[in-house]
């Protein structure tokens, strides 16, 4: 498409924000949800960069996410800027997808099927006396604070990627997957489930130990770059949260995401949460003042709608897999069935997938669910 195109989309994608936030927009925005992985895991857009050179190396690391942002500038059409930046590239980051924290905590990452993940470290409950965090800055992986200043420089030295600029570097371990997901990444999620019922007592003391570090972590970056904590309004998730009853997270998580929002936020708050969780969505909702859910596919968002009401936002949610793998007619079913199933109530729904998109997802595939959420997300 011409660059013209590109200008008069942007426009309507400002206006169409600014009607959101004002709580009245035109229609339904739309989103994918998606990361350098898009670009590092498919054959056809891959340099030859695998995840544990990226990870290694942070001049690599900031090329690749800046080719990643111009990928998908050039290509996916979603309700967000496209066509190369006027000014400046998105701000980099230090990205360890979903390894970082645990790594922090000092799990060994490894790289199985392409990706990094962790190893767990609490194979004997014991070792958990053992485990300490010296420096909440570094943890026991310092190369990601390494990699955060060097990225800093490069960027306060006037590096350019395609002749532009970047707009600064987003300080890392701000925010948290959350503490039972963080502990299943320690102890194993099959051995943690495990504990809850065999040992009770230590499922509690290492959620504990997990959350008064990750408060630690986060008090401690956001001294070392300039912020500070409570803000108005904090986004946190729990992914792993899926495997429970209402009972057990009740018992086993709810105290811990008590006292993370206590100690960070002062006002509503923001949550990810993948899986089958709409068990649990009414009492979080409730007990740790979330006004933004972002939700996996697997949830019912407009039952969620009734049960919640119109004010909550919510985000999401076709499956990646029929992204992936579906035709553009069935993506376009999906996305008026899921628009017509009353989530729109309220003026506060985000259409995304649900989540996180998967390489090699045809780029025809987020053309027709684009297409299909401005076709019948429109308020009347």
């Amino acid at each position: 498409m011409q660059q013209r195109d590109y200008q008069a989309h942007n426009e309507n994608v400002e206006r169409l924000w600014n009607e959101f936030r004002s709580g009245n927009p035109s229609r339904v925005p739309v989103l994918f949800m998606m990361n350098p992985r898009m670009i590092i895991l498919d054959p056809n857009l891959s340099d030859g960069v695998t995840f544990e050179q990226y990870i290694a190396d942070p001049l690599v690391m900031m090329e690749t996410q800046l080719r990643f942002q111009q990928w998908r500038r050039m290509n996916v059409w979603a309700d967000w800027e496209m066509g190369m930046p006027q000014e400046k590239w998105d701000a980099v980051y230090v990205d360890y997808q979903n390894a970082g924290e645990g790594a922090w905590f000092g799990c060994r990452i490894e790289f199985s099927g392409g990706m990094p993940r962790c190893v767990p470290l609490l194979e004997d409950k014991k070792d958990l006396s053992h485990l300490y965090i010296k420096d909440p800055i570094t943890g026991h992986i310092p190369q990601i604070s390494e990699a955060y200043q060097f990225m800093k420089d490069k960027v306060a030295q006037g590096w350019e990627y395609a002749g532009i600029p970047v707009d600064g570097v987003h300080p890392p371990f701000l925010g948290t997957d959350g503490p039972f997901t963080i502990a299943a990444e320690l102890r194993g999620s099959t051995q943690l489930c495990i504990d809850l019922y065999e040992d009770p007592q230590f499922a509690h003391d290492l959620l504990d130990f997990v959350t008064s570090q990750t408060i630690r972590r986060i008090k401690a970056w956001a001294q070392a770059v300039g912020h500070s904590f409570p803000v108005d309004g904090w986004y946190f998730a729990d992914d792993c949260v899926e495997f429970l009853s209402l009972e057990h997270y009740q018992e086993f998580v709810l105290p811990y995401h008590k006292r993370l929002i206590s100690e960070l936020s002062y006002g509503k708050n923001k949550i990810h949460l993948c899986g089958r969780v709409q068990h649990l969505l009414p009492t979080i909702h409730r007990e740790l003042n979330i006004d933004l859910f972002n939700l996996g596919y697997p949830t019912d968002m407009g039952e969620l709608r009734q049960e919640l009401g119109p004010d909550v936002e919510l985000q999401g949610n076709i499956n990646p897999m029929l992204l992936h793998t579906g035709t553009p007619a069935a993506i376009e079913q999906a996305v008026n069935e899921l628009l017509g199933s009353g989530v729109m109530a309220g003026k506060r729904f985000v259409l995304c997938d649900g989540h996180n998109m998967v390489p090699t997802t045809p780029l025809e595939n987020m053309a027709a669910m684009y297409e299909a959420g401005v076709k019948y997300g429109r308020y009347r």
